[in-house]
């Protein structure tokens, strides 16, 4: 999967790949305009082939890099996939060059000794960037998710209350009491769907309780009842068949 550093080096190869083709055509033009035979789209067509058509080639090099990387025998596997995209793309530019009439040959002599030049070149500098790149990047950091926020009443006003900062939530009928450590508010929901919404950083611990994971600190047990201890002090019940809980 590509990646914001991904994108970024291989649109900044892209821009290269457009220098080059550009320098090349002119370069073209100024060696060959002089003369009546030359037509710059043909011209144009041949290096298309010979750039454009190694693009799909790098792309596969250098995401096949990210396993190459961490093997314990990269650079023998490295070297190997450095011939088998150079030489697949002789053979593929050689093919599509004879089809468009340039040369008489799939495998021509006179097509190798050209590719063996600039092409082979900025194809080996290109392969050699993915190179440094995989085994210089950094991981990219995961953004964590925002916290959900929930919609409830404290009095007659409505409110929006991240979930992190409700502690723990009793059912009473039709709605939930909802805790945080300063307010008691109240939502017209079921705990069956509300737990469903905040799974799994609560945990149900009671027909009656969801209770924040964070806000545990421990667990007590007397006679034959369990209780959760949470981080104010409060102990929540701990319903028969919630036990034994863990978190």
């Amino acid at each position: 999967m590509m990646d914001k550093q991904d994108r970024r080096f291989l649109l900044g190869g892209y821009g290269v790949l457009a220098v080059l083709f550009l320098f090349s055509l002119l370069q073209n033009y100024l060696r060959y305009g002089i003369h009546e035979t030359y037509n710059v789209w043909r011209s144009v067509v041949y290096l298309l082939i010979c750039y454009v058509l190694f693009l799909p080639l790098w792309w596969g090099f250098h995401f096949c890099l990210r396993r190459v990387a961490g093997q314990r025998y990269r650079w023998g596997v490295l070297a190997g996939l450095v011939l088998g995209v150079a030489g697949s793309f002789y053979v593929l530019s050689g093919i599509g060059l004879f089809l468009a009439g340039f040369y008489e040959e799939v495998l021509s002599l006179d097509y190798l000794r050209s590719y063996s030049g600039r092409y082979l070149l900025f194809h080996l500098l290109a392969m050699a960037g993915s190179v440094w790149f995989a085994f210089r990047r950094k991981p990219e950091k995961e953004e964590s998710p925002a916290p959900p926020a929930i919609t409830a009443t404290l009095g007659r006003r409505e409110v929006q209350i991240l979930a992190d900062q409700v502690r723990w939530m009793e059912a009473d009928d039709h709605y939930l009491r909802i805790h945080t450590d300063t307010e008691t508010y109240l939502k017209r929901i079921t705990l069956e769907k509300m737990c469903e919404v905040l799974e799994p950083d609560f945990i149900r611990i009671h027909r009656k309780y969801l209770v924040q994971r964070a806000a545990i600190v421990g667990k007590e047990r007397k006679q034959r009842d369990e209780y959760i201890i949470l981080h104010d002090g409060r102990r929540l019940r701990v319903g028969r068949s919630y036990q034994p809980l863990s978190w």
